[in-house]
């Protein structure tokens, strides 16, 4: 793009995150979401919402997390979008809890790991479902789709 002078915008970065994620391809989203940062290009709620959304169909809430705290942290106001987003990565999210003891470790190799992810993933989920609500957001139809 540089090569012909084609302006680059934080819209554009936006685009080509969404195309990422449409295919799959979060880790890509996330490294152009990288290379905007890295161009001074200042990152809107539209490319927030890109890359927390491509967090989200790969099940990755955490990273996703980390972005609203990043998002937060620059004074770019979340929307019902992004927190539904994190919601619905809750979800589908594969990440267990850590044991705190060898016992549940045991279980967990058993069979109970499920039980715990979905504990531990809606308490996550209702803490992004509280903290929209706190800003006004939740009175939006698709955040409680999202919990739902």
């Amino acid at each position: 793009m540089r090569s012909r002078q084609v302006k680059v915008s934080a819209e554009t970065f936006s685009a080509l995150m969404v195309a990422y994620y449409k295919v799959g391809e979060w880790k890509k989203s996330v490294l152009a979401f990288e290379n905007m940062q890295a161009m001074n290009i200042p990152a809107d709620v539209r490319a927030y919402n890109a890359v927390i959304s491509a967090c989200s169909k790969a099940g990755r809430w955490a990273l996703g997390r980390e972005f609203l705290l990043d998002m937060k942290r620059r004074n770019v106001a979340p929307d019902a979008y992004t927190y539904s987003s994190l919601i619905s990565a809750c979800a589908g999210s594969n990440l267990a809890p850590l044991p705190s003891t060898a016992a549940a470790a045991g279980r967990q190799q058993q069979g109970a790991r499920a039980e715990g992810v979905s504990s531990k993933m809606l308490q996550q989920a209702m803490a992004f479902f509280e903290e929209m609500d706190a800003s006004g957001l939740a009175g939006r139809g698709f955040a409680y789709n999202a919990m739902i």
